[in-house]
C-alpha cells in the first residue's frame, strides 16, 4: 500500500517576507479620530459607528499581475544600520531620502533612476536577538519618515519597489503629525511603488561589506494569489 503525505496553509500575509498589493493602500480607508491609527475589521467605523466589514478580494490593483509578471531590476542595498555604526537601528529611528543618499555615497556607490531600492534597518536582526517581551514594548518600528521632498524624490527617480526589513517599510508612526503610516498613501497609493516587507536583508548586507558591491540583479516572484492584497515572496539576487 502505497501513502503520500499532504500540507496545508492557513496564515496571515504578515508573518513572512510580503510582496504588498498596490490597492493594498486603498483610499478611503478609516482611521481612529482618537489615535488615528488604521481601523481593522470588527471595530466600529467613526461614520456609522457599525462594525467595519472584511474587505473580501481585491478586484483591481491586486498582487495578481505583479505575481504573474515578476519583478527583476538593478537592486542596491543601502544598510542604514551600518551607516549608522549599530547592528540595528532603534525603535522610530527615522531617516530621509538625504540620508539614504549620503548611505551609498558612504558605500561607494550611487542610487540611479528606476533602482530597486533595498534599504536594512537590522529590524530583522533585533526581533532574534531581543525577548518578545522587549520587542514589542513601546512598538514603533524604524524607517523613512514622510516629507513633501521625500515623495518628490521618489517620483523623480522613478523608483518602482521599496525593500526593507521591516513590517512597514516606514516608520510606524510619523513622529511629526502623529499619523501612521502616510507612505503607504503617497508612495503605494499615489505613485505606484510597490513594497516588499520583511525581507531578510542581513546576510546580504555582510556579503556586500565584504566585496565592496552594493548592488546586483534583483529577482522576485509573489505567489500568485487571486485578488490578493499581498503574497509570500522570496526574493533572489545576483551579483
Amino acid at each position: 500500500m502505497s501513502a503520500h503525505k499532504d500540507d496545508q496553509s492557513d496564515r496571515g500575509k504578515r508573518t513572512t517576507a510580503e510582496a504588498a498589493a498596490l490597492e493594498y493602500a486603498s483610499r478611503g480607508w478609516p482611521c481612529s479620530p482618537e489615535t488615528k491609527q488604521p481601523l481593522v475589521k470588527g471595530d466600529p467605523d467613526p461614520k456609522t459607528r457599525k462594525a467595519i466589514p472584511g474587505t473580501g478580494g481585491l478586484k483591481k490593483a491586486s498582487i495578481l499581475p505583479l505575481a504573474e509578471k515578476g519583478i527583476v531590476g538593478r537592486g542596491i542595498l543601502i544598510d542604514m544600520a551600518r551607516y549608522r555604526g549599530k547592528p540595528w537601528l532603534d525603535k522610530g529611528e527615522t531617516f530621509t531620502h538625504e540620508d539614504l543618499m549620503a548611505a551609498a555615497e558612504a558605500q561607494g556607490c550611487e542610487i540611479s533612476k528606476h533602482d530597486i531600492l533595498l534599504v536594512r534597518t537590522g529590524w530583522l536582526g533585533y526581533f532574534y536577538a531581543t525577548p518578545k517581551e522587549e520587542f514589542y514594548d513601546g512598538f514603533v518600528e524604524p524607517g523613512l519618515t514622510y516629507s513633501p521632498e521625500l515623495v518628490r524624490w521618489f517620483q523623480e527617480m522613478e523608483i518602482p519597489n521599496l525593500v526593507t526589513d521591516t513590517i512597514a517599510n516606514e516608520v510606524t508612526t510619523d513622529p511629526e503629525s502623529g499619523v501612521a503610516l502616510p507612505l503607504h498613501n503617497a508612495l503605494m497609493r499615489n505613485l505606484g511603488v510597490t513594497f516588499a516587507e520583511i525581507i531578510a536583508l542581513d546576510a546580504l548586507a555582510e556579503d556586500c561589506a565584504e566585496d565592496g558591491q552594493y548592488t546586483f540583479l534583483y529577482t522576485a516572484a509573489p505567489l500568485k494569489v487571486v485578488e490578493g492584497s499581498g503574497a509570500p515572496v522570496n526574493p533572489v539576487v545576483i551579483k
